[in-house]
């Protein structure tokens, strides 16, 4: 992100335009060291959502510090020598301020939810912490702590299959399907191991690099009068000092395809002998109008697994050839993404060439029948039922606009998914089918969890026959 200045007649201009404002006008402009800032004005409810944007995410870690992200983010969350942790939390609590932050791979966000008469405390204290953190030893260790801790509950879950019910399971999975040394290889929680490596000069270095303002988007969306909140921001985020080199993305492409069938083997005690078959291809960026038809489809294959409808059968052959699934998966980032459908079964292989080949033939069918204009129609008006919903969320149109910045590249495309679902036809879910899942961009995974015992395969028998007369749950 490049820095841009305003120079005081246009950011007179904004305040005059402000007067002839409309709920629901979005403006934007640039402070002077390189901070974006979206302004929306919302005006059914007295709240804000205030989000903060980062154009970093896990895909910027180099070798050695899988994880420093994260570690940031909970160092910042520290607070600074005027706005320690405790206070600020006591504070927000009391003031009913509600705050979510995450990192990703391609982006970190921290937005709140705020009634109007606390915005500017919470602006106050976004400027504090953008030009005020210093990383300490005790600082530095209080944060390695709380990572740890988080990155141990996560990783500490029971094995189950990428239904979207364990997270670490279904990233496990994920990033054992990216070829070696893609910045996706790794995932936002890292690797535990070099978190103690990471010294306070390494997150100093990181922090005001990649944390400073001319590599953040500021959003607003609330019911804010646009020329009040424009001279408070002039007045505390105008002080933040920029970064002076950030380095450029690295390269997000798939350069290497990955094996044809990659296998591995897993233990968990939890779970009988299982035999997890994924059949993934390469899908473009997020930035590509594709890849937001494959996100559709892939709902519409979520809806028709939960019923099960006639596409979930076809993939299995009626529980046949898998116990559980299918499980369709969607990885969508700023780079080469992932389209999958995974299956299982208990106490039993099953045939990777067979289920492979059912895959692919249903994937075929699609492409050439598409999936039914009733389940097309169902889908579009949940989607944008959801979206109306939603658009009633102040949080979530902040998020959205962040999102549509950083990840699309201009905000103003924030509700992109929903303009193509509206124009959404068979015809293009036939020609991505056609495009992408399609066996010369296909690969295959193949995981074992636990050994067979003597009575696996009489388990096997007898469990098997029942699956063909009853679906269990997911």
């Amino acid at each position: 992100m490049k820095i841009k200045t305003l120079p005081f007649i246009i950011y007179s201009f904004i305040l005059i335009s402000f007067s002839y404002a409309l709920d629901g006008d979005t403006y934007d402009f640039f402070l002077p060291n390189g901070l974006k800032v979206i302004l929306m004005e919302k005006h059914a409810t007295p709240k804000a959502a205030v989000s903060f944007f980062y154009n970093v995410g896990s895909h910027d870690e180099m070798a050695g510090q899988k994880g420093i992200t994260n570690l940031v983010l909970d160092i910042i969350r520290e607070g600074t020598s005027k706005n320690p942790r405790l206070e600020v939390e006591n504070k927000l609590s009391k003031l009913q301020v509600e705050m979510k932050a995450d990192v990703g791979h391609d982006k970190t966000h921290i937005t709140l939810d705020v009634p109007i008469e606390n915005i500017e405390f919470v602006l106050e204290l976004g400027s504090d912490v953008m030009q005020n953190i210093i990383v300490t030893e005790d600082i530095l260790n209080n944060a390695k702590d709380r990572s740890k801790a988080r990155y141990s509950s996560f990783t500490n879950q029971p094995i189950r299959p990428p239904s979207g019910k364990n997270q670490y399971f279904d990233m496990l999975m994920l990033h054992r399907m990216i070829p070696e040394g893609h910045p996706y290889k790794t995932s936002p929680w890292g690797i535990l191991e070099q978190f103690d490596t990471l010294s306070v000069q390494t997150c100093q270095l990181y922090l005001n690099t990649y944390f400073a303002p001319n590599n953040a988007v500021l959003i607003i969306v609330g019911n804010i009068i646009p020329e009040d909140v424009t001279k408070v921001l002039y007045q505390y985020f105008s002080k933040p000092a920029s970064a002076e080199a950030i380095p450029p993305d690295p390269d997000l492409t798939f350069m290497n395809k990955p094996d044809k069938i990659i296998k591995f083997h897993l233990t968990e005690k939890t779970v009988p002998y299982i035999s997890i078959i994924g059949v993934n291809f390469i899908c473009p960026s997020k930035r590509h109008d594709d890849a937001i038809i494959l996100s559709h489809l892939n709902e519409i294959l979520w809806r028709d697994i939960s019923l099960p409808g006639d596409i979930s059968n076809m993939f299995t052959k009626n529980n046949r050839l898998l116990t559980w699934g299918p499980m369709p998966y969607f990885f969508s980032p700023l780079g080469s993404g992932i389209f999958g459908v995974a299956g299982f079964n208990i106490f039993r292989n099953g045939s990777l060439n067979k289920i492979q080949k059912n895959i692919l033939e249903t994937f075929e069918f699609i492409g050439e029948n598409g999936i039914g204009e009733e389940v097309l129609n169902q889908h579009k008006k949940y989607k944008l039922l959801e979206s109306y919903i939603d658009g009633y969320s102040y949080f979530n149109i902040a998020y959205q606009l962040g999102y549509a910045e950083i990840i699309y590249g201009d905000y103003r495309t924030y509700n992109r998914e929903i303009e193509i679902l509206k124009n959404l036809s068979n015809e293009d879910i036939k020609r991505v089918v056609n495009t992408y899942l399609i066996s010369d961009n296909m690969y295959t995974y193949h995981v074992t969890v636990n050994e067979k015992s003597w009575y696996t395969p009489i388990v096997s028998f007898f469990f098997n026959i029942v699956t063909i007369f009853w679906t269990p749950p997911l």
